[in-house]
């Protein structure tokens, strides 16, 4: 069963860093937290905004990116812009403004449709490490390091845990779908 405990783990990381990427897709209001998680590359490795800038709330839809180095600006300056978010970046001396847009059908439209991909991703990412799971039980099943028996019990369970993972995914993202809508 250890082989369970293991994708239940592995599927636990796979839900929580869907809840995250779609944090970052806030429609309703625009603050600090709504930047500080967002994944920044920098020489080939990916940081959170909050470990490489300051991110404080100007008023009237604006935050305030201060980098800790200004080397990073650009690089964060390119991000964000990549980012599709519903935001504008606007670079200063030493620092960026980043200005909510209003949200149009179209916006909403957009962000639906991110949404959704980003939940067929999560999707698949999650078959893939089921039939991992299933060839990793099938294989110890074949050396005999586990009984037949075991190996339809472990199956079973990891089926039931994908069952309740997808219609979890399927609520967070009608969860998601609303607060985009209202």
């Amino acid at each position: 069963m250890d082989e369970v405990e293991n994708f239940k783990k592995e599927i636990e990381k796979i839900k929580n860093d869907f809840k995250n990427e779609l944090s970052k897709i806030n429609v309703s209001r625009l603050g600090p937290s709504m930047l500080e998680n967002y994944l920044i590359n920098i020489g080939g490795k990916q940081y959170y905004l909050k470990q490489l800038a300051n991110v404080s709330f100007l008023g009237e839809g604006v935050l305030k990116v201060e980098p800790y180095t200004l080397e990073y600006l650009p690089m964060i300056e390119a991000s964000l812009s990549k980012a599709n978010l519903n935001f504008t970046v606007r670079k200063e001396k030493d620092h960026l403004h980043v200005r909510l847009s209003p949200l149009t059908e179209e916006s909403k439209k957009n962000f639906l449709k991110i949404i959704s991909e980003k939940k067929e991703k999560v999707k698949i990412e999650s078959r893939k490490v089921r039939d991992e799971f299933i060839n990793k039980i099938k294989r110890q099943k074949e050396e005999k390091k586990i009984s037949e028996d075991m190996f339809f019990k472990s199956k079973k369970k990891i089926d039931e845990i994908i069952e309740n993972f997808n219609k979890e995914i399927e609520e967070i993202y009608k969860n998601k779908e609303k607060e985009i809508l209202m």
